[in-house]
């Protein structure tokens, strides 16, 4: 579902729970930016989503906004289709993430100023919000769009 000028919303509803999953989309000139992939319960259905759009190893960072299986467990099976990027998140949240398999390089946005500055000059912006729920949370705000996932 597109929500604005190259951002897709590539998520739906797992049924039998209440969690839904909640993966973006953006695209900025030849990069592209994956937040919150979801589980393995829902990679296949966000992976057909991605694909509709550009090929798994053309994706440049995904944002991982903390450490819980429902947003981020995929990665390691985004890795297997070809993901070679890098996973941009928390220092504490690279800590619990690991156990999930991630190989893919880490940039830890706490030690790059919050900030992800991408080739056509695209800020996005990382506000850390360790009371929700966890100490390495983080939001990410795009001010071209102003948008905040």
């Amino acid at each position: 579902m597109k929500i604005a000028e190259n951002l897709y919303w590539l998520g739906h509803e797992l049924e039998n729970t209440s969690l839904q999953c909640n993966p973006y989309l953006l695209r900025d000139g030849e990069e592209w930016v994956l937040f919150d992939p979801g589980s393995p319960l829902d990679f296949t259905y966000v992976l057909e989503n991605v694909k509709k759009h550009v090929p798994v190893d053309k994706i440049n960072y995904i944002v991982l906004s903390h450490q819980d299986p429902d947003l981020c467990a995929s990665v390691p099976l985004f890795e297997k289709e070809g993901f070679a990027g890098k996973i941009a998140l928390h220092w504490r949240t690279s800590i619990i993430v690991r156990y999930y398999g991630i190989t893919s390089e880490f940039y830890l946005v706490d030690e790059m100023n919050y900030r992800l500055d991408l080739k056509s000059g695209r800020r996005l912006e990382f506000i850390h919000a360790p009371y929700l729920h966890f100490p390495g949370a983080i939001v990410t705000y795009d001010s071209q769009l102003k948008v905040l996932f």
